[in-house]
């Protein structure tokens, strides 16, 4: 599967903009015991892809769309639990 092309941040060119990879490796074995499977899949699918632009040797990382939407759900989420178990405000559900 070939990555869309990117237009490099610096120089505006799409055509020297090589795909590089995912940031952050997997978790291992013992960080998944720790964090929880469900956490450890979610930041993986957040974390941004690398890409670098050999015209000027530029490394920049961009997030998809889902990646994005997914950030939002979390930080919503967090607000959430930190508003109902800090602030004592009743359950809406």
């Amino acid at each position: 599967m070939t990555p869309p092309k990117i237009k490099c941040p610096k120089c505006n060119s799409n055509e020297s903009v090589e795909f590089r990879g995912k940031r952050y490796l997997m978790y291992p074995a013992g960080c998944l015991m720790i964090i929880g499977p469900f956490v450890s899949i979610i930041h993986q699918a957040t974390t941004p892809i690398d890409y670098e632009c050999t015209k000027c040797e530029l490394r920049f990382g961009k997030r998809s769309t889902v990646a994005k939407v997914t950030m939002c759900a979390m930080i919503l989420f967090l607000l959430y639990v930190i508003s109902t178990t800090f602030f004592n405000t009743p359950n809406p559900f």
